[in-house]
């Protein structure tokens, strides 16, 4: 994404920053244009999904691999794997609402492709 959207801010926190362009952005008919500032925060909402939902899979993969090592040893504790195993579920719950968002977003562009920019 471009930077020149002043919407697209702090890329780093796209937990923090995407439900507060949600907010902001509101209900949306898809029949009605989208202004310029909203148009702005759906491409900046779809960036931030997106970043997320990529942030956690990498994140999520390193922790199969870290697991599979680990579990190669006597060092741990059913505890300590479960608790994993619960992060893992919340994480990925997390990925799916991340990818629906992303394709809410898209989806909500398309429909105004033809909108003035």
């Amino acid at each position: 994404m471009r930077t020149d959207n002043p919407e697209f801010k702090l890329i780093s926190r796209a937990a923090y920053e995407l439900p507060r362009l949600l907010v902001r952005l509101g209900d949306v008919d898809r029949s009605i244009p989208l202004s310029y500032e909203q148009r702005n925060i759906v491409k900046a909402a779809e960036a931030h999904a997106n970043n997320a939902n990529e942030r956690l899979m990498c994140c999520i993969e390193s922790l199969g691999r870290l697991l599979r090592t680990a579990s190669m040893s006597d060092g741990v504790e059913n505890y300590d794997l479960g608790n994993i195993g619960d992060l893992l579920t919340h994480l990925a719950v997390e990925a799916q609402h991340l990818q629906g968002v992303e394709s809410d977003m898209a989806d909500l562009l398309s429909a105004h492709a033809g909108d003035a920019a």
